[in-house]
């Protein structure tokens, strides 16, 4: 029996550890099979911990030179980020890139964790595909 192929992996891309005070960035990157055309992304932080203090779309929507309509919004005292992302064309894209990036600050000594809470791939035609299970980073916040 051949190996199951998952059609959409999710991981992070950011760093293992920060100091007190300091901007860092932390990546949602996604690798698809599925043409994709957006996606709905809900994550959640440990408010403690870290300060969002930017939120940028990545790359992978604007792949083929597509235009896209980014939106989010943080809910800094419930320690959770909603963005959406959607390319202007019907259109899908498979491939490799980032869904979106928070910029950070590291606030107290400790380790931080971020979840993904949710993950809708948007597919035309069909229904949305749900996220598989992402394991949460853990960031490393040292003393200044």
């Amino acid at each position: 029996m051949a190996p199951t192929v998952n059609p959409l992996t999710l991981s992070w891309r950011a760093p293992a550890e920060a100091k007190v005070g300091e901007v860092f960035e932390l990546s949602l990157m996604l690798n698809s099979l599925t043409t994709l055309r957006g996606a709905p992304v809900t994550l959640a932080y440990n408010k403690a911990m870290v300060e969002v203090v930017g939120v940028e779309e990545g790359d992978y929507f604007r792949q083929g030179g597509q235009k896209t309509h980014f939106t989010h919004q943080t809910d800094a005292a419930a320690g959770r980020v909603q963005a959406g992302v959607l390319r202007e064309t019907l259109q899908g894209t498979p491939g490799q890139g980032s869904v979106l990036t928070l910029k950070l600050k590291a606030l107290a000594p400790g380790v931080a964790e971020f979840h993904l809470a949710s993950f809708d791939g948007v597919v035309v035609g069909v229904a949305p595909v749900a996220s598989p299970r992402l394991a949460p980073h853990k960031l490393q916040v040292k003393a200044p």
